[in-house]
């Protein structure tokens, strides 16, 4: 099958999923929205009820050997700016998880919803990851550098298990209504081996996404992951 084929299949939706009305789906205005921010303000009051007890500088950077080579000193800036960095991205994570809904919320709902709450739960991974090493950084003994990547990395990962929870709570839902996603597709990847495009529309949300059943996705995406893994890596290597 042509790729134009393909195209105009995509364009194919159920008609039950075609005419739910956008005033029928239910908004995500529940706790998911506003967490990130409350971890957020929970962090910032705390750290100002121990604002004496602060040092006066701390560690903030390790070089190679896990040699401390960077430090802050004890000013609103050294305090709060990790969290006002936090703060920006809980913002640029609810745009995204908002345009993520209304984009899609007409065709599939439930699956939208959970898409949405699955950025938020990245959210809340990322923030909860800087509040932590904001709160554990301003010390006159701060915990070794591998301990706070790991713990950083292990809170956005559970994030991401819970959202891909959600996401799967709700394609389940969907199935038990008689709904079915159009071929190829599923609740997290795209894979049709009879599709010989690379590169699809994607389900839920704005942009592209992978056919996962085409030889080259796998490569692609490691090459995409490569700069990344890299970085890791000379983090790692470097504060050894």
């Amino acid at each position: 099958m042509s790729s134009l084929a393909y195209t105009r299949q995509w364009t194919v939706l159920p008609s039950r999923l075609e005419v739910c009305r956008p005033s029928a789906v239910p908004h995500s205005m529940g706790t998911m929205r506003f967490l990130p921010f409350a971890v957020l303000a929970t962090t910032a009051g705390w750290l100002g009820s121990q604002w004496d007890a602060l040092p006066e500088r701390w560690v903030t950077h390790w070089g190679r050997g896990g040699v401390p080579d960077g430090y802050a000193v004890k000013s609103l800036g050294g305090v709060f700016g990790p969290l006002v960095v936090a703060a920006v991205l809980a913002i640029v994570f609810e745009g995204v998880a908002t345009v993520t809904e209304y984009s899609t919320r007409a065709r599939f709902p439930s699956l939208a919803r959970a898409y949405g709450n699955l950025v938020r739960w990245l959210s809340l991974g990322v923030v909860g990851a800087m509040c932590g090493v904001g709160l554990m950084l301003p010390s006159a003994t701060p915990p070794s550098p591998h301990v706070l990547i790991g713990g950083a990395l292990a809170t956005v990962v559970l994030a991401l298990v819970a959202g891909a929870a959600g996401i799967a709570s709700a394609t389940r839902q969907m199935a038990a209504r008689g709904e079915s996603l159009p071929k190829g597709y599923g609740p997290l990847l795209y894979r049709n081996p009879e599709d010989p495009r690379l590169i699809v529309p994607k389900l839920v949300g704005i942009g592209w996404t992978l056919n996962f059943a085409h030889r080259a996705a796998w490569p692609l995406l490691a090459l995409m992951l490569l700069p990344a893994l890299v970085t890791l890596i000379a983090v790692l290597v470097a504060t050894r």
